[in-house]
Parts: structure tokens; C-alpha cells; sequence
């Protein structure tokens, strides 16, 4: 296991910077996947990640769904739509800092393990020659880092990451993945790869709509992070919770508190669970008692 500086609340620039020397530790799997993102394994990204180019006359073999239904009305004759590949495939890597990630109970927040797995495999596709981009969103609103080539861009997107992790949090519980998944839908284009760091708290009908239309046209990465004490109740006793305000008693002497709040946490993982198998959407866990390079590398 690689030990990476942090206190585990929040991130500075430098500690990101320095997880650029781990990228070589993530797995082979990712390290492949990196290397052939422009254009070179079109059967695995979701939707067509190609562009209108012309139409010809059907040939015996075509995929009727690419018939061009108007042009084959004017001439009287079938035709169908030719795509040129679009090359130019860049990362965004997209993180959802709602407050509920602004919590852990071992070795960091489930805020700072998003961002550190996000740079890391950030690093690992600039290592391999890919444009990446960001997209943000906490409590001060939206930050959109288009995907750029130059290592001082990219810096840029870690300064925000930073910036993120030290920010006092506000009264405000919200949770802000639907308007992120709004405007990923409209910064992503066709075919791009998009990694979700999120703890996908709040999920229901509508967010699950929203990634599916997502996953419909891109290559979509979900990113779960949680921490073990959303997991299994905390042992039992009388605990004594507030939020600064106000005060509640979470007694997880009864066992049928202990059972509810376990199984709450267990009902919700495997409805997305369902929802990504369903879908065929790439869906990955990662906890919290656990580095960032071991997660990413496992």
C-alpha cells in the first residue's frame, strides 16, 4: 500500500500533485483503457462517439438503424447515413462534493477519496497523452474546466479540487447530483468517457433517469463512495447527535435500529446495483478505509 499525505479532511495542491508518481500503480485494466480511448474501441462506449459525415446507397449487411428514412424517400432508392469517427474523445472527470461527502469515520472523507481518486486517474490518462477536463459542483455552485492537453490546465482543475476540500460548509444538507447531472449533459458530447464521484445520496426515479440518458450516449463510469459507518450500525450504545442546532438520541442498543439503518444503506446499494447492471453502466464501490491508489488500483 502507498502512503499518500493527507489529513484526511481536506487536500492541498501539492499532495495531488504528488499522487502523478502513483499513476503507474493503477491497474492494468485502466492503464489499457487510457491508452485506446481516441477512437480505437468504438463497441465499448455507449452511443456512437462519431460524427455524421454522408449517405450512400444501402449495401446487403448495412445495420437498418443507420438508414437515411428522407433521402431514401427523395431518390426511391435506400440509403444510408456514413459516420467518421470522432477521434477526439477527451475524460471529464466529474465530482459531486454535496455535503453528505463532507463525513468519514476512518481514514479520510468520503470528499477528500473522491478527489484523490479523480486526480489520480486524471494523471493516468494525461500520462497517456488524453485531454482531461472537470466538472464540479459544491456548495458555491458549478466549476467547468474544459479538457485541455497543457499540465498547467490541469493544475488548475487540482487548485479547484483543493479549494473544494478547505471550504466551510454551509447549513444547507442538500444534495446538488441532479443539477450536476444536468449540466454534464450538457458539456459531455457523444462517445466521451465521463467518470461520476458521487455518494449518490438523494437517489431516486429522477437521478436515475438522468444517468440513464447519460449512459445512453456516452461512456459512463459511476464512482460510489461511502464510509463503513453507513454501512454497519456503530456499536451498540446511546449516541448522542447533533448538527449544531439540534439534538437527537441514535440508540443502537435496540436491534431494530441497528437493522433498519443497516438495511437502508444495503436496500439503496442494491438498487443502483440493479439500475447499472440493468443498464450495462460500469459501477465500481469504494469506502473510505481504504487509500485512494489501492482503491483505483484494485
Amino acid at each position: 500500500m502507498i502512503n499518500v499525505s493527507s489529513n484526511g479532511i481536506n487536500v492541498s495542491v501539492a499532495e495531488l500533485i504528488t499522487l502523478r508518481q502513483h499513476a503507474k500503480y493503477l491497474s492494468h485494466d485502466t492503464k489499457q483503457a487510457a491508452k485506446v480511448l481516441p477512437g480505437q474501441r468504438l463497441t465499448e462506449i455507449r452511443g456512437r462517439g462519431i460524427e455524421f459525415d454522408s449517405t450512400r446507397e444501402y449495401q446487403s449487411g448495412d445495420d437498418i438503424r443507420n438508414m437515411a428514412w428522407r433521402v431514401t424517400a427523395r431518390t426511391l432508392k435506400p440509403h444510408v447515413k456514413v459516420y467518421q469517427e470522432d477521434k477526439e474523445r477527451p475524460v471529464w472527470m466529474c465530482l459531486d462534493l454535496s455535503p453528505s461527502l463532507y463525513f468519514g469515520t476512518r481514514m479520510q472523507f468520503k470528499s477528500v477519496l473522491a478527489i484523490q481518486m479523480a486526480t489520480l486517474l486524471g494523471w493516468a490518462f494525461r500520462q497517456a497523452g488524453e485531454k482531461v477536463g472537470s466538472l464540479i459542483v459544491d456548495q458555491d455552485g458549478f466549476q467547468i474546466f474544459k479538457p485541455q492537453l497543457s499540465e498547467a490546465s490541469f493544475l488548475h482543475v487540482l487548485n479547484a479540487f483543493s479549494l473544494s476540500s478547505h471550504k466551510k460548509l454551509k447549513a444547507s444538507a442538500e444534495p446538488y447530483l441532479k443539477s450536476l447531472l444536468t449540466k454534464l449533459s450538457e458539456v459531455a458530447r457523444t462517445g466521451q468517457p465521463l467518470y461520476l464521484f458521487s455518494d449518490f445520496h438523494g437517489w431516486d426515479t429522477e437521478i436515475e433517469r438522468q444517468i440513464s440518458l447519460l449512459a445512453h450516449r456516452c461512456q459512463l463510469h459511476l464512482k460510489f463512495i461511502y464510509d463503513p459507518f453507513e454501512e454497519v450500525a456503530p456499536p451498540p450504545h446511546a449516541y448522542l447527535l447533533t448538527d449544531g442546532k439540534q439534538k437527537v438520541l441514535f440508540d443502537t442498543q435496540l436491534k431494530t435500529v441497528r437493522r433498519r439503518y443497516e438495511d437502508s444503506f444495503k436496500q439503496k446499494k442494491i438498487a443502483i446495483e440493479n439500475f447499472a447492471k440493468q443498464r450495462q453502466i460500469d459501477l465500481t464501490f469504494h469506502s473510505t478505509n481504504l487509500e485512494a491508489v489501492a482503491k483505483v488500483s484494485s
